[in-house]
């Protein structure tokens, strides 16, 4: 029997270690933009058709992208454990990273374009951010099919420089105006009203803070990508692009959740509009059309003697959320609590 010989370099950290970490990351990202949606699903059953097939379908494409990582990271380091050629072969990842992320990405920054044009009712920001949204898109689906082609990590490093680096670029700058603007117009609507200030402040500190994580993470993207040609590195962190859009979306619809109970109460006083399209906007504003009010008060709950309890059981600060179009102070309605 003949005997092959391979010789395995001293160092595999810079091929072995950017595959792993980036499908452990992935997977972390994963169980968090899961439990998002599952609050979303109980928060906000009347949302808009828009924003539940959007939040859902995302979840459906993250859902099937890390299944293909967690496939490859299976044959490369458990069935194929040891063989060289299999760890820096590309396998799905053409279509899990460059692809999905392109895809996920463009998709979230469409619709934050969506909201930009209601907001300053223009059409020609909401243009460029759509332009910008969909050249980074295709530029990520041309990288995948370069990298389909290609058949490694190694080829698509040198091979695929224009695409990829529109890709990731575009998606940077994209995110950046995205956050600009949107801090800029909140900003520009709001108000006097102590309590309507801190609701649009805290929306804008997340509009910031989640634009800004994303464009970093396609900057350094980018910077490893042409700093360290010779390497994967970068494959880590493009292979969490997807679920960071993911989470930041999903970070601002579940903004609107209050916690009964919690450390930081509603004030009785506060009527917070969220309209059908599920965008947070105060009642101030008539931009996004008329919204759905949510006013809350508090009520208390009492036991009947015949109940199955063995004493008297009461509820004092129970929220109620009545749901109404905007009209009189007077609420009218059969309310709903917030538990459900």
């Amino acid at each position: 029997m003949s005997m092959i010989t391979v010789t395995i370099p001293t160092d595999l950290a810079s091929i072995a270690a950017p595959v792993l970490l980036g499908a452990l990351l992935n997977w972390a990202l994963y169980g968090v933009l899961s439990v998002q949606v599952y609050l979303y699903y109980l928060s906000f059953p009347k949302d808009g058709w828009i924003p539940r097939c959007l939040v859902y379908g995302i979840w459906t494409l993250d859902t099937v992208q890390t299944i293909i990582v967690t496939n490859d990271v299976y044959i490369a380091y458990a069935k194929h454990y040891g063989q060289l050629k299999v760890l820096g072969a590309m396998q799905n990842e053409w279509l899990a990273v460059p692809v999905f992320s392109g895809v996920v990405g463009c998709t979230v920054q469409l619709y934050y374009a969506y909201r930009i044009g209601i907001l300053s009712r223009s059409r020609t920001l909401q243009g460029v951010i759509s332009v910008l949204a969909l050249t980074q898109g295709t530029a990520a689906v041309v990288t995948g099919a370069q990298a389909k082609i290609l058949g490694s990590f190694a080829g698509l490093q040198q091979s695929a420089v224009v695409s990829c680096g529109i890709w990731l670029s575009g998606s940077a700058l994209c995110d950046i105006i995205i956050a600009s603007l949107m801090a800029y117009l909140l900003l520009r609507n709001d108000v006097s009203s102590a309590e309507t200030h801190a609701i649009v402040n805290r929306l804008v500190r997340l509009v910031v803070e989640t634009g800004t994580l994303t464009a970093v993470a396609a900057t350094i993207d980018i910077v490893l990508y042409f700093s360290e040609p010779d390497t994967d590195y970068h494959s880590c962190i493009a292979t969490i692009l997807a679920k960071l859009y993911s989470n930041s979306l999903l970070v601002i619809f579940n903004s609107r959740i209050n916690i009964v109970g919690g450390r930081v109460r509603p004030s009785a006083s506060v009527v917070v509009g969220f309209p059908r399209s599920g965008w947070p906007s105060t009642t101030y504003s008539t931009d996004v059309g008329p919204p759905m009010e949510y006013k809350v008060h508090t009520t208390a709950y009492t036991t009947t003697p015949g109940d199955a309890q063995p004493e008297d059981h009461r509820w004092d600060e129970a929220i109620q959320l009545e749901e109404q179009q905007p009209g009189p102070s007077d609420f009218p309605g059969q309310g709903k609590q917030a538990s459900e």
